[in-house]
């Protein structure tokens, strides 16, 4: 048997197969219309289908955050525009500045000062704070006003998870390039009618070096301060008031023609939620 033949045969065996099962199927199967019922797919109208919630664990970091903007350092979609280890800007799939909405606690927002945003909003929140960041993708809801690239939220932790009585948690760190010093503390009261939170948050970065030893012009001194009372006032009724200031010092900015020599911002914010299991109304939010 030459090459020629080898090839012709290996072309009709499964040729012969393919017939012959197609026959069988032909003899047994009949053919018979099933018609399914409606199919509905629903989702939560408040999120939208297109909310990812991703949390923060700083423990897993190898450098600590400078601010909330590195955060997003790690997720999928973003990225970063720095002007030095201060003022830090996520980008999402090209969409950055005022085309991203971006708030903290659900409509809390601080409006950037400077035209070349030495101070957006990442800088007036510590990192410790952030409990997890939920990001809905596109111009797909106004809950929180209206937006382009998506819609950015900043949850900060809250005491109602905790067990009743006095929590504290002490974080501090340092990074030899650069003479970095990173240290925040929390305490918290939690009892069934109340609950108090107070941290605070330093942080004191020097200039660092890259790979070929050039030293970068990014050191900056920043202190952090919050306060949050809740009360209770029943099972159904919360209000919340939740005071915090920043405070930044000799600032550079590496990648601007200006540096910032102090940057002072005060935020006061007032919530009010009542949730009713019946009638018309489910839920009632208020924020000032």
């Amino acid at each position: 048997m030459n090459i020629k033949s080898i090839a012709l045969l290996c072309a009709l065996i499964p040729v012969s197969m393919i017939a012959q099962e197609t026959g069988k199927k032909q003899d047994t199967i009949t053919s018979k219309s099933i018609q399914l019922n409606t199919v509905l797919v629903t989702g939560q109208g408040n999120t939208d289908p297109v909310l990812t919630t991703v949390k923060t664990d700083l423990l897993k970091k190898v450098v600590q955050p400078k601010n909330v903007a590195d955060l997003f350092n790690d997720f999928n979609g973003f990225s970063l525009i720095k002007r030095g280890n201060y003022a830090i800007d996520p980008s999402f799939r090209a969409s950055q500045y005022e085309q991203l909405n971006i708030q903290f606690d659900g409509g809390t927002k601080a409006v950037h000062a400077c035209p070349n945003r030495m101070d957006p909003i990442t800088t007036h929140v510590v990192p410790e704070e952030i409990e997890r960041i939920e990001v809905i993708k596109g111009p797909y809801t106004v809950r929180y006003g209206p937006t382009f690239g998506g819609v950015i939220n900043l949850v900060t932790q809250k005491p109602q998870s905790m067990d009743n009585g006095l929590h504290g948690r002490v974080n501090t760190g340092y990074e030899s390039n650069g003479n970095s010093l990173v240290s925040s503390l929390s305490l918290n009261q939690v009892t069934e009618k109340y609950d108090i939170t107070a941290n605070a948050g330093y942080r004191d970065f020097g200039n660092y070096e890259d790979g070929d030893g050039v030293e970068i012009p990014s050191s900056f001194r920043s202190l952090d301060y919050g306060l949050r009372l809740g009360y209770n006032i029943n099972d159904n009724q919360r209000i919340q008031a939740h005071w915090r200031q920043s405070f930044g010092r000799d600032v550079l900015h590496a990648g601007l023609p200006m540096d910032t020599e102090e940057d002072n911002s005060s935020i006061l914010s007032i919530d009010y939620k009542k949730t009713k299991e019946n009638g018309f109304i489910k839920e009632l939010n208020a924020k000032v």
